[in-house]
């Protein structure tokens, strides 16, 4: 298991028309998760580029990555994310988990 420094769960809209999950209930159980879709599903009701962010503290990744099922999308040597498209009150939005590797 790789140990982060610090991490990010960021929400933006979906760019494209590709596939989304649907939020389930279990998932709006992890408080991380339905808070940042809250505050998605507020923004968007004010049109333009937008993106929010919210610091994830200790065992809230593997919290979160047990209720969604995120897939990596990007790797380097300081830095990993993992992302998934979901739907939340009508709207798509992309949920990334995005981490910065303790350094060795």
């Amino acid at each position: 298991m790789l140990e982060f420094e610090d991490a990010w769960l960021e929400v933006r809209a979906c760019a494209g028309s590709g596939q989304a999950a649907a939020i389930e209930e279990q998932m709006l159980e992890v408080s991380a998760i339905s808070e940042i879709l809250e505050a998605a599903a507020n923004t968007n009701k004010h049109r333009g580029m937008w993106d929010y962010s919210r610091r994830l503290y200790k065992g809230e990744i593997e919290t979160i990555e047990g209720a969604l099922d995120l897939a990596k999308t990007a790797e380097d040597s300081r830095s990993i994310s993992y992302s998934v498209n979901v739907t939340y009150k009508g709207s798509c939005y992309t949920l990334t988990i995005f981490a910065i590797k303790r350094s060795q």
